[in-house]
């Protein structure tokens, strides 16, 4: 593994790879979202084809640190709140203290997380500067889903955000592995897309 391998990469290089997989794993996040509930959307790119999709969704509230899924939310039928807080360009998302004491005063009924890799542990993001709001996302979520493409399984991220005890449920598509499944506890249900 060379020097490259945990750089952050920018949003916009990230869009549209494997984009069919990540609107599959959007498609089962959707069905799993109660009527009337209160979402968080972490930023990323799966993520971003969630937030695409709420756009057909009425009644909810939905809160996100990404700038980009606050666009497509633009004109939703949903109570959309932003977390504010500094633009952070290379993910398009929020952070810092503002956008984590926005998460801290809210509870969602779930959250859907994306990640840059794994470590052994747990999911992992490039930026240091995520953790916080991610991490506050955990904590205030009654159900925390990761949604992540089965390319993320073979990078090693660099900053872990979360212990896989703490994800309540994996959705990726269905290119993954066997033998990368079983590298995830027991606890967490796995759904493919």
């Amino acid at each position: 593994m060379n020097k490259s391998d945990y750089l952050e990469k920018y949003f916009d290089d990230k869009l549209l790879v494997n984009i069919d997989k990540k609107f599959k794993i959007a498609q089962k996040a959707v069905e799993m979202i109660p009527e009337k509930g209160v979402v968080i959307l972490d930023s990323g790119t799966t993520v971003l084809q969630i937030a695409k999709l709420l756009n057909l969704r009425s009644n909810l509230v939905i809160v996100t640190s990404s700038f980009i899924a606050a666009q497509i939310l633009e004109n939703t039928k949903n109570q959309l709140i932003v977390t504010g807080g500094e633009l952070r360009r290379k993910s398009m998302s929020f952070v810092g203290h503002l956008a984590g004491n926005t998460i801290e005063n809210i509870h969602a009924d779930i959250a859907f997380m994306g990640c840059d890799g794994f470590h052994s542990k747990g999911p992992c993001s490039r930026s240091y500067r995520e953790l916080e709001v991610k991490q506050k996302i955990i904590e205030n979520s009654k159900k925390v889903i990761l949604t992540a493409d089965s390319s993320k399984f073979s990078i090693d991220g660099l900053y872990r955000f979360a212990d896989f005890n703490q994800i309540d449920q994996l959705i990726t598509d269905s290119s993954i592995k066997e033998e990368q499944l079983k590298l995830l506890p027991t606890n967490i249900k796995v759904s493919i897309a």
